[in-house]
């Protein structure tokens, strides 16, 4: 046991990961790639219930067909007004028959989870901007930051 934990140091010593080196920029960098793919898969998310296939290329409620549980799909589905009883049930359900799925799609466009979605998007592009933050004013940031605003204005 001792063999395998003196191996793992002297990889660490070798190939130290991010904040264990003495570059000040690996922990912003390392942890902006990771937050930047939860934050396309949500503009994704949203985009699935309120594109036009024409701006997007998607055909819209692609996921919501699929019985894919997206960001809105969830945010709906936890509400508690009973308003919403007809959309909830249509998402608790498959939605293979077109006509369900049209309605269930109609519906979810119109709930205010599609905004509660966009807020969850926005929220983490201003995580992954403010992870950004530290790193040097260079044509490389100025483009990551880019990135989170047009994955953001994606969304509608």
């Amino acid at each position: 046991m001792r063999a395998v934990g003196r191996q793992a140091d002297e990889r660490r010593r070798r190939h130290p990961g991010p904040g264990e080196d003495d570059d000040p920029h690996a922990v912003p960098c390392g942890v902006r790639v990771d937050a930047r793919r939860p934050l396309r898969q949500l503009a994704d998310d949203v985009l699935d219930v309120a594109s036009d296939s024409a701006d997007s290329g998607k055909t819209p409620g692609t996921d919501l067909r699929e019985g894919v549980p997206t960001l809105p799909v969830l945010h709906a589905l936890a509400s508690k007004d009973p308003a919403d009883a007809r959309l909830r049930a249509l998402l608790s359900e498959p939605l293979t028959d077109d006509a369900l799925h049209a309605e269930a799609l109609t519906l979810l466009r119109a709930h205010h989870a599609m905004e509660l979605a966009r807020l969850d998007a926005r929220r983490w592009a201003a995580q992954a901007r403010a992870l950004l933050d530290p790193l040097p004013d260079i044509p490389a940031k100025s483009a990551l930051t880019a990135l989170c605003d047009a994955v953001v204005s994606r969304t509608g």
